[in-house]
């Protein structure tokens, strides 16, 4: 039964696709690697604002106090705007999960593991390349296909 289960496994990761070399020459690799960056980098701050923004509305009062009134007039809804700010970060912090999660489940394990390791968690390459027993030459086509298949999943890639 077990070897069943690793024989299916094995054929399952066979079903993934890889992006050839020819392929990824269509693209500006650096400045979609910048975009994925900027991406995932966008991803943690809405999170982190997400996360952080529950202790922020409970500092912030509803009722009126008259000794800390303000006698000019002025626009600023502090509690609106961390609603919204609130918002936008859960919004944010969804759909990217969502798009991510669908990635995860069809690349491979090794691109997977970049994924997580290198770009999410800011892991070294090398500590990625011993754990996966790899040579720096084989990380950099691995690396190449993660981000342009995130890239393309986000519809952030740049064509030459």
């Amino acid at each position: 039964m077990l070897k069943e289960v690793e024989g299916s496994i094995n054929r399952l990761e066979k079903l993934y696709y890889s992006i050839t070399k020819k392929m990824i020459e269509k693209y500006d690799y650096l400045k979609t690697k910048e975009n994925v960056e900027f991406l995932i980098e966008e991803y943690k701050i809405a999170k982190f604002q997400y996360l952080v923004s529950d202790s922020s509305l409970q500092q912030i009062t509803s009722c009126y106090n008259f000794k800390h009134a303000q006698k000019t007039m002025n626009k600023n809804d502090r509690l609106g705007d961390e609603i919204a700010k609130r918002i936008d970060s859960k919004n944010m912090v969804d759909s990217v999960d969502a798009i991510f999660k669908s990635i995860l489940k069809i690349i491979p394990l090794t691109e997977r593991k970049y994924c997580i390791f290198c770009l999410i968690n800011n892991h070294s390459e090398r500590m990625l390349m011993e754990d996966l027993g790899i040579t720096k030459r084989h990380l950099e086509h691995i690396k190449e296909n993660c981000i342009l298949k995130i890239a393309l999943a986000f519809h952030i890639e740049v064509l030459r």
